[in-house]
């Protein structure tokens, strides 16, 4: 039986998983953003384990590759990278913003465009825009959002964030609809590793690279 490990660090909360080409076998979620490095490897030794299976009886793996977390990317793409290296494994690399996006479509099973948002600081947000398809409009980009900032996408939008609702003060009137989630959904993130997989949608291991989208923000402390 083939087997994909999927690894998501990429946000607040992380998961492991561990699915067939038809259903999730086991999955294990960690909600503390500064424990992700110490949950991934215990976590994917465990589910091994339980489940009385070896790393050679992993098929391929997917990961989320960002943008969201510095550290968190990091931590999961290089996890992913270093098993595939070691097994001779296939990688599926999925952009957050899409994960997300897909997850709105099919909970609301619409037709409209989809605006993927992850709030980075104060009015910055991580954004990428999809049509019902899943089909890129506008590619994952790092933006300052005010009122004008997505006028020329003309007729009704989702608006898909995650637990933000200050959001809706920048971008306001009839023809955006809000999609709050409170995480990333390990069900419906299988969905879209589950489809690229079955196609053979495969990443380039040597040349994945985390999608940061900016560089890193840091304060200095007064003196």
């Amino acid at each position: 039986m083939e087997r994909i490990l999927i690894i998501h660090t990429s946000l607040s909360e992380a998961f492991v998983m561990l699915a067939d080409k038809e259903k999730i076998i086991a999955v294990k979620e960690n909600n503390q953003p500064k424990e992700h490095a110490s949950f991934l490897h215990a976590t994917i030794n465990d589910l091994l384990k339980k489940l009385d299976l070896k790393p050679s009886d992993i098929s391929a793996v997917g990961v989320t590759t960002g943008p969201g977390s510095y550290t968190g990317i990091r931590v999961g793409l290089s996890a992913a990278k270093g098993i595939c290296f070691a097994l001779n494994l296939p990688l599926i690399g999925c952009n957050t913003l899409e994960l997300l996006a897909h997850e709105a479509l099919h909970n609301c099973n619409s037709e409209k465009a989809v605006i993927s948002l992850i709030h980075a600081r104060q009015k910055e947000y991580f954004v990428a825009v999809y049509n019902y398809q899943l089909t890129v409009i506008q590619p994952p980009s790092h933006l300052i959002i005010s009122e004008d900032t997505f006028r020329e996408i003309k007729g009704q939008k989702w608006v898909v964030t995650l637990n933000d609702d200050e959001i809706k003060s920048l971008l306001y009137g009839p023809q955006f609809q809000y999609v709050n989630l409170n995480k990333l959904d390990a069900e419906k993130a299988y969905l879209l590793f589950q489809k690229r997989w079955l196609n053979n949608e495969y990443s380039d291991v040597e040349n994945a690279a985390p999608v940061y989208l900016k560089e890193a923000y840091t304060t200095h402390p007064l003196n």
